[in-house]
């Protein structure tokens, strides 16, 4: 099922992330629009300012994207229009202050296509 206008998903970031290196692709968009990504105590509908992706209907659209991690180890996406979207972790960044780097094996989060919601 396509994510829905405005909705606001929730996943659940490796432990120990202060952030994810996550993969968005959207696809099968309904009208133009967008995702934006962030932690999610930063996101509400209706305050986005910034996108992470863009998608057109007939075009399949992929970004990389920094995302910041909320305490409790969760991130969150917004969608602007009706869209199937995948979401791939990719790495994840230490929580040390330092920012480093955790490359891993790409790990799939979250695939409407294949997901009720």
């Amino acid at each position: 099922m396509r994510r829905p206008v405005g909705g606001i998903l929730r996943l659940t970031a490796p432990a120990g992330a202060s952030a994810v290196l996550v993969n968005i692709t959207l696809t099968d968009s309904v009208a133009s629009g967008y995702v934006q990504a962030d932690k999610c105590s930063a996101l509400s509908p209706s305050t986005e300012t910034a996108s992470n992706a863009n998608v057109v209907p007939g075009r399949t659209a992929a970004n990389l994207a920094v995302v910041p991690v909320d305490a409790d180890g969760s991130f969150c996406l917004y969608t602007s229009a009706a869209t199937h979207m995948i979401v791939d972790v990719q790495g994840t960044f230490s929580p040390t202050g330092d920012l480093r780097f955790v490359s891993m094996s790409a790990e799939r989060r979250f695939d409407s296509r294949h997901n009720a919601g």
